[in-house]
């Protein structure tokens, strides 16, 4: 229950608020583990190998989790809007689209 909260009776505003939070967790997993993959694997292969350093990332540009944290912030706090928000979703969903291309 703690992670899949009814949403069936929630304003706008609070499922909006809720994804704000999924997407600045999300943000974080993906940065961690992107990290610790080029940290405890690549760079230790590149220097095994006598490589130039080498790194794994996201060919998307999404939004960090700091992004979201103060997305999510300024939509409590009124400075964005609900369509602010709905915009940063869209945003997202066609780097997302833009390199599924590829």
């Amino acid at each position: 229950m703690l992670f899949d909260v009814p949403v069936n009776n929630a304003t706008e505003f609070f499922q909006l608020e809720r994804l704000c939070r999924q997407r600045e967790a999300a943000a974080a997993v993906r940065t961690y583990l992107l990290d610790c993959w080029n940290e405890q694997w690549l760079a230790r292969w590149s220097a095994i190998n006598g490589w130039a350093p080498v790194q794994l990332r996201f060919r998307a540009q999404l939004f960090s989790a700091e992004e979201w944290r103060q997305l999510r912030a300024d939509l409590l706090t009124g400075r964005a809007t609900i369509a602010d928000v709905g915009a940063a979703f869209e945003i997202e969903r066609e780097e997302i689209k833009r390199h599924d291309r590829d």
